[in-house]
């Protein structure tokens, strides 16, 4: 699975960034972030919105990436932090606690447990993401196509959309193809 924003490598859907435009159009976040930064291209296209539409930015890795998008991200304002998530989980959860609208992209090593773990810290009207995303857990190609992978279901993260009020939100836009959950706090 392996798409581009205006050359960027994304690991990504086609069909993504026009989502996530829909999405941003529809939110108007105060602040986008961004657990796992991958190649960089979504972070590039995060970082775009941000500067042009005055949203704070931040992508969060676990390992030191040495990519090709490191100073445009950075001229787009963009914060990037490089540690391991869950040592800075309660710097993580000020962030999202901030005034104005969240939203949060669990896209890193463990998007389940990202997910469950930051899950109590949005406040209402924030917004949740999780990539490699299916209804129920498969690695079947046949469902998902040769080059994709399953690692978050939603039996996995049920518990703590429940427990914090998350609900599906645009699945509309967010189809099974793109392979991304996204939810909203009541």
């Amino acid at each position: 699975m392996q798409s581009d924003f205006l050359g960027f490598n994304m690991q990504q859907q086609e069909g993504v960034v026009p989502a996530f435009d829909q999405l941003l159009k529809a939110t108007t976040p105060s602040r986008i972030i961004e657990l796992g930064t991958g190649f960089g291209g979504l972070t590039v296209f995060l970082g775009l919105y941000g500067y042009s539409n005055a949203c704070e930015v931040s992508t969060y890795d676990n390992e030191p990436k040495d990519d090709e998008y490191k100073q445009l991200i950075a001229y787009l304002g963009v914060t990037r932090y490089t540690a391991d998530l869950f040592s800075m989980a309660d710097e993580i959860a000020r962030e999202i606690a901030s005034p104005g609208k969240t939203i949060l992209i669990c896209d890193n090593g463990n998007k389940v447990l990202e997910f469950n773990n930051f899950a109590s810290a949005l406040k209402a009207g924030d917004v949740i993401m999780a990539h490699d995303y299916y209804r129920f857990m498969t690695q079947d190609p046949e469902i998902l196509g040769p080059e994709t992978c399953c690692e978050i279901s939603y039996d996995r993260i049920e518990r703590a959309c429940k427990d914090n009020e998350i609900e599906y939100f645009m699945g509309q836009v967010f189809t099974p193809e793109l392979m991304w959950f996204c939810g909203q706090r009541q």
